[in-house]
């Protein structure tokens, strides 16, 4: 599994070929996020790739507030329930 930062834009900050409709919308929705909360690296969405292709999104809604983050994650229509090809630590299922 490989993350890709979501840019300012709304973008993948690397090419991810095939972008799904659903990741278009999430990057949208950051677009407004970022303006609310501010664009600081680290404590971004991200898409999130099993081989090269882009299966759903996760990411802060902010930066630590009193030492707590709150998260989000996506899976994209497809690919709910399926088993992924890796884990977050790049080893095999």
């Amino acid at each position: 599994m490989k993350l890709i930062n979501i840019s300012r834009t709304g973008v993948p900050a690397e090419d991810i070929p095939d972008l799904p409709d659903a990741a278009k919308e999430v990057g949208a929705a950051y677009v407004g996020l970022y303006k609310q909360m501010g664009f600081v690296p680290q404590w971004l969405g991200y898409f999130a790739l099993d081989g090269c292709v882009c299966i759903g999104s996760c990411g802060f809604k902010s930066p630590p507030v009193a030492g707590r983050v709150e998260i989000a994650y996506f899976t994209f229509p497809g690919f709910e329930g399926a088993r992924l090809r890796h884990t977050y630590g790049g080893g095999s299922h």
